[in-house]
């Protein structure tokens, strides 16, 4: 500060050569934030079917076309669209935030029968959560 002091009547600006002093890193508060939505999202993750994670995963993570994962699991681009959809929509629905990426509408979610699955499990899921151990 003293420098910047010195400096003032040169060529520094005083609100510019603070701003350059300041840590644009965020703070403990936006880490605590963030990281309860990784987890929330984590959360939301291990609740849907497998084949509705392992798309959103390939298409939104490891950056796969619609083809490539259509192929994979032998099913039809619409297909893919509609795991995308009810994938991002059960993460957004879990989390509390609005789905993004494409996603205009709400349409079907999972089924009930997967609903009751996971509804039954979700008391051992969560004993497990609060233990520490993940499967």
């Amino acid at each position: 500060m003293d420098q910047l002091r010195g400096k003032r009547s040169s060529q520094y600006d005083d609100d510019a050569a603070i701003e350059h002093l300041t840590d644009p890193a965020p703070g403990p508060d936006l880490i605590a934030l963030a990281r309860s939505d990784l987890a929330a999202v984590e959360r939301a993750m291990q609740r849907m079917p497998y084949r509705h994670r392992s798309v959103l995963l390939a298409l939104r993570i490891d950056e796969r076309t619609r083809q490539e994962v259509a192929d994979e699991y032998q099913v039809s681009l619409t297909s893919v669209d509609t795991m995308l959809r009810q994938a991002l929509d059960h993460c957004a629905q879990e989390t509390g935030q609005n789905a993004i990426g494409g996603i205009s509408q709400s349409r079907r979610g999972f089924s009930r029968r997967w609903q009751a699955k996971v509804l039954a499990a979700e008391p051992t899921a969560m004993a497990r959560e609060r233990r520490g151990i993940r499967h």
